[in-house]
């Protein structure tokens, strides 16, 4: 490169061409490093239709990256974040949730680290393409994320757990129960104080088991008494389009 020029650039592109990294393949746009991501992965595009998530850590670390080899333009970052929504085809939320999380350090912490992209940890690619393209040397944190031999596929205490409190698991979701009491009951309060998250639910002896069947009947009934309420009187107002729409005909 003319001595000039070189001088002429900043010194993160003086510290790039010094390490003989072409300055044209350099990802000094979003979009030219949206490219350098897709690449890297053998991807045509970092986009899915709807809220198809089979690409996911391919995109967070696509946004990871661009908020540590760009700078957000002052006052801008709403107007940032939506250019960089619409180079994957997501909602800026998304954007911003992950910019959250990503200088919380929620991807950063010793042991979080268990996704596997082609065989290697998620943070190792970050690293590896922050080591290629910024002057910090990250050369450590590639070596420690590195896996050296291929990861055995040994059955997750999760897994364990779902496959011997299956029944369980099934009779809570079936009797309307969110995903944080069955976390609670089945992956940590329980486990921890011996204690159900509701007393009466306990699964054990007559009434552990009376209350919450009896619930479930109960509810049932009362949808079907006032699902037939509900026709009968649409058939005294003359709407049989309406019934027969519920009764499943056109």
């Amino acid at each position: 490169m003319n001595p000039i020029k070189f001088l002429g650039l900043d010194k993160e592109n003086q510290w790039r061409v010094s390490k003989d990294i072409a300055y044209a393949n350099t990802i000094h746009t979003p979009s030219g490093l949206y490219k350098y991501v897709c690449n890297r992965f053998g991807l045509d595009t970092l986009k899915e239709v709807g809220r198809g998530r089979k690409l996911q850590r391919e995109r967070e670390i696509y946004l990871m990256l661009a908020f540590e080899l760009f700078d957000i333009p002052s006052g801008k970052r709403s107007a940032y974040f939506s250019m960089l929504a619409n180079i994957l085809g997501r909602d800026r939320t998304t954007v911003h949730y992950q910019y959250e999380n990503h200088y919380k350090g929620e991807y950063y912490s010793k042991g979080v680290d268990t996704f596997l992209i082609q065989g290697q940890r998620y943070m190792w690619h970050f690293y590896t393409i922050l080591d290629t393209f910024k002057s910090t040397d990250y050369s450590e944190n590639v070596k420690e994320l590195f896996i050296k031999e291929k990861p055995r596929p040994d059955v997750s205490l999760l897994s364990m757990k779902l496959l011997l409190d299956r029944k369980a698991i099934l009779n809570f979701i079936a009797m309307g129960y969110d995903y944080k009491d069955i976390n609670e009951s089945f992956f940590g309060y329980t486990k921890t104080h011996d204690k159900p998250v509701y007393p009466v639910v306990t699964w054990k002896g007559f009434m552990g088991f009376l209350i919450p069947v009896g619930t479930i009947v109960v509810a049932g009934s009362l949808f079907i008494t006032l699902e037939y309420l509900t026709k009968k009187r649409l058939r005294n107002n003359r709407h049989e389009k309406i019934v027969a729409i519920l009764n499943g005909n056109k």
